[in-house]
């Protein structure tokens, strides 16, 4: 009877450990990476075309004061870094991803046209007025999302078009934000 409790006290200890590394892995993820856990700002929340769930975060590293960081959730619950971009001279990060939204079926005989939405991100600190874009600034077909507060921004395009083509590549935030005298110039 003795070792039946020490069985279940052991799988009971095992159980609560896994928890706690699942429930912890995000911040042990980070941390693993090089990055803080403690100043994180999620930008973005989305899932993969494999199911899994996303995270755009900004957060910082010992070598930059803002890293854009892609990280997905793997189906036991554990975190892992995509990929991530700090921000460059100018004190801009850009983030970008690309997932498939939808199958387009206009007969059913026909070969299915598949869309892709392509997401970019922008977050800067050196703002030093309300962002804002002139009409005609943004191709059509681009949505965007701006949230500021105070020096620190961050804008979220999303259009359905990607490769060479898409309008997002034809965009220079750094430069149209300094023609509407939005930021810093910090070249």
């Amino acid at each position: 009877m003795k070792k039946f409790h020490i069985v279940i006290l052991a799988i009971l200890i095992l159980v609560f450990v896994f928890i706690t590394i699942v429930k912890g892995s995000f911040s042990i993820t980070l941390w693993r990476a090089g990055f803080s856990s403690a100043n994180i700002q999620t930008l973005a929340r989305s899932f993969d075309d494999n199911g899994n769930e996303i995270r755009i975060i900004k957060t910082n590293s010992k070598k930059s004061d803002i890293v854009l960081v892609y990280l997905v959730k793997n189906k036991f619950g554990f975190w892992k870094v995509g990929y991530f971009t700090p921000s460059s001279s100018n004190k801009l990060a850009v983030i970008g991803w690309m997932r498939w939204s939808t199958v387009r079926r206009f007969k059913a005989d026909e070969d299915p046209l598949f869309e892709a939405e392509y997401h970019k991100i922008y977050y800067g600190n050196n703002a030093i007025k309300r962002i804002e874009f002139l009409p005609g600034q943004i191709p059509e077909n681009v949505a965007v999302s701006i949230w500021q507060a105070g020096k620190e921004y961050y804008i979220h395009f999303v259009c359905f078009e990607t490769g060479k083509d898409s309008p997002l590549n034809s965009i220079d935030i750094y430069s149209l934000l300094l023609k509407n005298k939005c930021i810093a110039n910090l070249r």
